[in-house]
């Protein structure tokens, strides 16, 4: 029986592939990720990532690191890869919260029991429904000129879902939706975020100005914590997703219980990984919610693991944002492909990636074993 023996964190640091500029500010030029590896003892290898998002999870490259070395690889040592949920116990006996640095854990378990058994990580969680998952493209707070244009290319590129970045100025937010639009015409879904941005009357007078525009759904218009104001928006006939307000399977059930949301927005960061992230997505399905995946900054390891959830999810609501493969294609070497504004699921074991360009030395196909031993 393989058991887990080596972990091992690299560093990473990546110019962005855009500037996404929301109500949080400006979005750094430069992003930096921690990648976890983990060798079993017969010399397979699994591969998690954890990219911060300090305004959802409170996490910087720093406190994951520290939460990895001294707590979380330690935790798992010696497990058997397949037990998934013995190690959320110890990670979560060993630590509190640190929902990023358990995701890169989570993630790189899958990917190694997946690759001993040589199935992808899909199989592992009941298998693909689908073998195509559609991308959308997020637009951040822009001049109404630079968003129509943006909005034209990757339009023109195949994507049929735009998302666009909303929640510092009402006025201006429903100009800009409008001008796109009219740019990208009726057979291109919008959905729009605010990212906590609104108080209720704002959103409520947005919800009312954007109603002949179609809008796909309205993204976490209001403060985390609002559930009865999300309710209220719902009661006005808008289709309501959360984001912030979501991060675990006991947010699934208050957001159930107050009627507040027709989509969950799954991010793997923020639910400590896949294990979780399956629960919140059983949640929303026995209570008619939708959902959608997004790995907001990963790389392709990250995203891959998004990926196979959305694949697997009965319950997927549209497009889902896994824009690392759309626009940083050549920098990993992985199975799936991006085809006519889509991810096609490749049948590759594991997460499907096996090596980005900068970390050549993580190719996943040599059995040797990593210069590091920290756990």
């Amino acid at each position: 029986m393989p058991r887990v023996l080596f972990g091992e964190i690299s560093l990473v640091q990546r110019a962005g592939s855009s500037s996404l500029a929301t109500s949080y500010g400006a979005g750094a030029a430069m992003r930096e990720h921690v990648v976890v590896r983990l060798d079993s003892d017969d010399g397979v290898a699994g591969v998690g990532e954890a990219s911060p998002l300090k305004h959802f999870t409170g996490e910087s490259i720093g406190i994951i690191r520290t939460a990895l070395g001294e707590d979380l690889l330690p935790a798992v040592r010696g497990l058997d890869p397949l037990d998934i949920v013995a190690a959320h116990q110890r990670m979560d006996a060993a630590l509190p919260a640190n929902s990023s640095a358990k995701a890169a854990v989570d993630m790189a378990l899958y990917d190694l029991a997946a690759r001993i058994q040589g199935l992808p990580v899909h199989k592992l969680l009941g298998g693909a429904v689908r073998t195509r998952v559609p991308i959308t493209r997020p637009l951040g707070i822009l001049s109404i000129e630079e968003v129509v244009r943006q909005a034209l290319l990757y339009a023109g590129a195949g994507h049929r879902t735009l998302k666009l970045k909303v929640g510092v100025d009402a006025d201006s937010d429903v100009a800009r939706v409008r001008a796109v639009r009219e740019a990208v015409g009726p057979d291109v879904a919008i959905r729009i975020d605010a990212n906590q941005g609104y108080d209720l009357s704002t959103a409520m007078r947005v919800v009312e100005s954007l109603r002949d525009v179609r809008i796909e759904y309205f993204e976490q218009l209001l403060p985390a914590g609002q559930l009865r104001g999300l309710a209220r928006l719902r009661s006005l006939g808008a289709r309501v997703a959360v984001d912030e307000s979501l991060h675990s399977p006991a947010d699934a059930l208050r957001l159930v219980e107050a009627e507040a949301a027709d989509v969950f927005v799954i991010k793997l960061i923020k639910t400590g990984g896949l294990w979780p992230a399956l629960q919140i997505a059983a949640i929303a399905a026995a209570a008619g919610v939708g959902c959608t995946v997004v790995s907001p900054y990963d790389m392709q390891f990250g995203a891959a693991h998004g990926l196979h959830l959305a694949a697997s999810l009965p319950n997927l609501a549209g497009a889902c944002e896994l824009t690392v493969f759309a626009s940083q294609a050549q920098m990993a070497t992985t199975c799936h492909r991006v085809v006519d504004g889509c991810i096609e699921l490749g049948a590759g074991p594991g997460c499907g990636v096996d090596a980005i360009t900068e970390l050549a030395d993580l190719d996943l196909a040599r059995a040797s074993a990593p210069v590091a031993h920290l756990a």
